[in-house]
């Protein structure tokens, strides 16, 4: 005689009976597959079969289950499916552990045969010892600075006291977050925990290992014990995880070249002779620096230079830079010349215009007679000085320190051959012109900030996230000549006081610095105040 196998119905919207084909011409079928039965039950303890079977009541088929079925805890226990009809079975080449809660959440990765309509939040849940474990876990997962929250983001716990982190191993428990961000892992084994987020990118291993990923993560270790933990938010945050390095130092051309695996942010050259640092310059282009020679001649030196990533990580790197007699038709590059700030900036009344002369090329020569500027509309002319500027040692930018005041316009121009570079090219004709904001065409912003907090930044927002103004430590706030549109304000916490927003540092569990955002009701208007804005900031 046959064995007969005990089901039990999984808590869902209850349906009466199983789905009944309609007639040709008839309503569309929009009806999911129900679960009619399970193995083991849903919720039952002390299952020491390794299979997992799933009847509906009609038959199904399966959208990449690998992918979608989430086992947890996850024990990389390799599995094998048959699919007959309305039947699935998951058979696991090992026994389940001793004394464990096991979930299976299967996404969507089942759906009926003929509309594809998909079997939704279906899991079953069943352990190996004699009680169902209970603790949970939930919060949401959001951009650091934005506050946006993240869908799909991976959320995983590991054991606190284990090697295993998620640079190198799946989660032990983990889910993904919904369309708002929010998540919840269930059916935890009681124990201390370490809890991370991470947004996947290309790779999608369930690992924190590659450059496209950001990363949200629990400073504390999490202790579930009892009870439940609730509201665990997560700020994400990008950082270049890997080890910076000097991977390669070589002639190339007329150049010498140092290139690292990360951007540089900084540099900074010691020539072990003083003389070379007029002859030898360079220039940083994302992972690359490259030095030039200012004679054809062949020449070398020994040199200890320092690099800093992004996150301030600075290395140290000796090598000699060296240069054979160049013979060769040398390769230029474009020269190019610009501004910061870029043309068209507009600025407030009285402001006074802070100018810096940027190249992609050291330069070796430059013509004051041959960049000059008008202000508002007056017909003067004026001219620079040789007080007036300041250039850099790379030779890479040039500081205006004369302060241009302007009421109306400042209009900028460099004749041809202002600039000449260190490869003999030249810059070519260039106007900036900057204008003064109209206050007509631009509204201001007013208000009151509570709180106890001691360091941080006020920012108000436009409606893509733009900071039109920025004040430090302020009680209050009078944010003028801004954009039309609606506003928020942005309160950035200095928790350590060194001056900037700090994003952390994940591998020394350093979270990054508090952020709070409040939107503005009002929307603000042309040759408008938007008054009283009342900001709470609590703990």
């Amino acid at each position: 005689m046959k064995n007969i196998v005990n089901f039990i119905l999984i808590s869902f919207f209850a349906y009466s009976c199983a789905n009944v084909a309609a007639p040709t011409g008839g309503e569309k079928d929009i009806v999911p597959p129900t679960l009619l039965s399970s193995v083991p039950k849903h919720q039952s303890t002390e299952y020491k079969g390794k299979v997992v079977i799933l009847e509906f009541d009609e038959a199904i088929q399966i959208d990449n289950l690998k992918k979608n079925l989430i086992i947890t805890p996850d024990e990389d226990n390799e599995y094998k499916y048959t699919l007959n009809d309305n039947v699935l079975k998951i058979e696991f080449e090992k026994a389940f552990s001793e004394s464990t809660t096991y979930v299976f959440n299967f996404g969507e990765a089942l759906t009926d045969v003929t509309e594809k309509n998909k079997v939704k939040n279906l899991r079953v849940a069943f352990s190996t010892g004699l009680s169902i474990d209970s603790i949970s876990i939930n919060g949401e997962v959001f951009e650091a600075q934005s506050l946006k929250s993240v869908a799909n983001c991976l959320v995983g716990i590991y054991k606190s006291n284990d090697t295993l982190d998620i640079q190198n191993s799946k989660p032990l428990y983990f889910t993904y977050t919904d369309s708002l961000g929010f998540y919840k892992i269930e059916n935890i084994k009681e124990g201390n925990y370490k809890l991370y987020a991470l947004q996947e990118g290309k790779k999608a291993d369930k690992k924190y290992n590659a450059e496209d990923e950001k990363i949200g993560f629990l400073a504390d270790t999490l202790k579930l014990k009892t009870f439940s933990a609730n509201r665990v938010n997560l700020p994400l945050v990008y950082y270049d995880n890997k080890e910076f390095k000097v991977m390669n130092a070589k002639p190339r051309r007329q150049y010498f070249e140092i290139a690292t695996n990360k951007d540089i942010y900084a540099c900074r050259v010691i020539y072990t002779d003083s003389s070379s640092q007029k002859r030898f310059l360079y220039t940083i282009d994302k992972k690359i620096v490259q030095f030039y020679n200012s004679t054809e001649e062949a020449d070398s030196v020994a040199i200890r230079a320092f690099f800093k990533d992004s996150i301030g990580t600075e290395i140290g790197y000796d090598t000699k830079i060296k240069f054979d007699k160049y013979t060769g038709k040398r390769k230029k590059g474009g020269f190019v010349l610009d501004a910061e700030p870029t043309s068209g900036t507009f600025f407030n009344p009285n402001d006074s215009l802070k100018l810096v002369f940027k190249f992609n090329k050291p330069i070796a020569e430059y013509a004051l007679d041959s960049i000059s500027y008008r202000r508002d509309r007056d017909t003067v002319v004026y001219k620079f000085s040789e007080k007036d500027i300041e250039l850099d040692s790379t030779r890479l930018r040039m500081k205006v320190r004369k302060p241009i005041m302007f009421k109306e316009q400042i209009s900028l121009e460099i004749k041809p051959k202002a600039f000449i570079s260190i490869e003999a090219d030249s810059s070519e004709l260039r106007p900036f012109m900057y204008s003064i904001k109209q206050e007509a065409n631009y509204g201001s912003l007013s208000g009151l900030i509570r709180t106890e907090e001691k360091n941080y930044f006020v920012q108000v927002l436009d409606k893509d996230g733009k900071v039109e103004g920025e004040i430090k430590n302020a009680k209050t706030f009078n944010f003028k000549l801004i954009s039309t549109g609606m506003k928020k304000i942005r309160i950035l916490m200095d928790d350590n006081g060194n001056g900037v927003w700090d994003s952390g540092d994940w591998k020394q569990k350093i979270p990054p610095e508090r952020v709070k955002m409040f939107k503005v009701d009002t929307e603000v208007k042309a040759n408008w105040v938007v008054e009283d804005v009342l900001i709470e900031v609590d703990k």
